[in-house]
């Protein structure tokens, strides 16, 4: 096989610094690399890594890479989906759905900063 899993998925932001803080201080993930002059930062999710790109940047990437704001949502894996939900809101994360049960996993949603979807799945499997 040619691929060897997912490096990363980028993400277009209106304000990058303030959307890896969020992501940071509310899921507890790493900003594994920061590269200034672009105004780039890549998280470590665990088994891939976000990227998130300033919606106007600066380094002469084709139009087409900087169209719109985010995606239709980002799913992150979790171990304990209600507890997480719960703080996740108190902490004034912005809810969607609350945890349900969804055929074989339980998921729920939420926004980020900039509005884009992201779904808590806890996944019974390995």
């Amino acid at each position: 096989m040619k691929i060897k899993g997912t490096h990363h998925v980028a993400i277009l932001s209106r304000n990058v610094p303030e959307l890896a803080s969020f992501y940071c201080e509310k899921f507890g993930v790493i900003a594994r690399w920061r590269w200034p002059n672009t105004g780039i930062v890549f998280l470590d999710m665990g088994d891939t890594q976000i990227e998130l790109v300033p919606q106007r940047n600066p380094t002469g990437a084709p139009p087409e890479f900087l169209q719109g704001v985010g995606l239709n949502h980002i799913a992150l894996r979790v171990e304990n989906i209600d507890q997480l939900y719960e703080e996740l809101v108190a902490s004034g994360v912005e809810p969607i759905e609350g945890p349900t049960s969804f055929e074989d996993v339980r998921i729920a949603f939420l926004k980020d900063l900039d509005g884009n979807i992201v779904e808590l799945v806890q996944d019974p499997g390995p």
